[in-house]
């Protein structure tokens, strides 16, 4: 069931000569946990704001629960489109406890105290009603932002960032919490990010934007492995572009053969964009090909080496307990 549908919506600020978001369109499923993800100025902010009411439409529409929530005939304000927001900075009262942060926005009823508790035992916080937000950690502060959200029974909840004000340790455990939060309750969101981590550990689906125009919309694996032009290929990680000749059934490179399943054409000059942990490196007997060892960058888990070639700079992961050391000479190969 599409709980989210995006018709090809425009945004273009009075102050501005171009789009902020240009021809956008997306479906969202009932219960997907969705990445919107981008550089900053790319447009993702926008769209949030623009789905949640902050912004109106240039042009398109957007529905919610098959319901035209904006168009370029219709706007229904914030407060009647049943969305949550959870704020990259929480937006928590400093001088309210848990309990009354989370029932900020609930009417007073017989079944508010009961709904509460299964809220509050639902996001991990029990035993916590009675804390300010000071004494809260950050996983804690937005895990009750989450509550103050979700006891509304929102159809759909936007994360603006929600991740980036939480050192690196501190934030996977977070990511996790909120995923596994959101899937158990089978709730439908978005989150807003720029880091590719949030959204390749978390995301059922990652859409990526630039400059206000839909690059990409996949699962993960498919993001990350099967990009459709060098600009995501480059944002979710590092590549080397190695310079290649088609032939029937592959390409020929200073790596050595490259097999392609697809049928080409012969003779062509191509480009092949080939990730960092595809390149290995091998002994003298079988490498394909020479290279010398500019930089070694150590990371803990691995080791990052630039290597000059005849006609590259390849850059490689070792991740193994190595020796290499810059001036040194290696060969390498493509790793299947």
């Amino acid at each position: 069931m599409k709980i989210l549908k995006i018709k090809n919506i425009s945004k273009k600020y009075y102050n501005s000569n171009s789009f902020a978001v240009n021809d956008f369109s997306l479906s969202i499923d009932k219960g997907e946990l969705l990445c919107l993800v981008g550089e900053s100025g790319s447009g993702k902010t926008t769209i949030l704001r623009l789905i949640a009411g902050f912004e109106q439409l240039s042009n398109g529409s957007i529905e919610i629960d098959n319901t035209i929530v904006s168009s370029n005939y219709k706007f229904v304000s914030p407060d009647k489109r049943n969305i949550g927001m959870v704020f990259q900075n929480y937006a928590l009262f400093p001088h309210l406890t848990v309990k009354k942060n989370i029932l900020f926005g609930l009417r007073k009823s017989n079944e508010s105290k009961k709904k509460f508790f299964e809220v509050l035992n639902f996001v991990g916080l029990f035993g916590f009603e009675d804390k300010y937000p000071f004494e809260l950690s950050g996983g804690q502060q937005q895990r009750t932002a989450l509550a103050r959200t979700i006891i509304l029974n929102p159809k759909i909840v936007l994360f603006d960032e929600p991740f980036s004000n939480l050192d690196n340790k501190l934030k996977e455990k977070v990511r996790n919490d909120l995923k596994n939060i959101l899937k158990k309750g089978n709730i439908t969101s978005i989150i807003v990010t720029h880091d590719i981590k949030d959204a390749l550990s978390i995301a059922d689906r990652i859409v990526i934007i630039r400059n206000g125009i839909l690059q990409q919309v996949d699962i993960p694996y498919e993001i990350y492995c099967n990009p459709v032009n060098n600009y995501i290929a480059q944002y979710f990680g590092e590549i080397n572009r190695i310079k290649s000749l088609s032939v029937n059934n592959g390409f020929i490179s200073e790596l050595g053969f490259i097999h392609c399943s697809d049928k080409l054409s012969s003779n062509k000059d191509i480009i092949l964009n080939i990730r960092s942990e595809n390149i290995e490196i091998c002994e003298f007997e079988v490498g394909i090909c020479k290279g010398c060892v500019k930089s070694v960058v150590y990371w803990g888990n691995c080791k990052i080496l630039k290597v000059s070639t005849h006609i590259h700079i390849l850059e490689l992961f070792v991740f193994y307990n190595s020796e290499i050391q810059i001036g040194d000479i290696i060969y390498t190969k493509i790793k299947y």
